[in-house]
């Protein structure tokens, strides 16, 4: 069910990207850095161990800075 909510809410953000990055430059790297995040956030959830668990953890937070 979260992944479901995540598929939706970076397809909704993916969809709509041209309304709120209308004009800025970096929009040719908005889509890939947005699908860039979703995957860990995924792995996130679906991860077994804790070893998963704080790669996933370590890849969410290198895309989000």
């Amino acid at each position: 069910m979260f992944m479901g909510f995540v598929f939706m809410f970076s397809c909704l953000v993916i969809l709509h990207n041209d309304d709120y990055m209308f004009g800025d430059l970096n929009i040719v790297l908005f889509i890939p850095l947005v699908l860039i995040f979703v995957v860990p956030v995924i792995f996130l959830n679906i991860s077994p161990n804790v070893i998963s668990i704080l790669l996933g953890w370590d890849g969410v937070g290198l895309v989000s800075t």
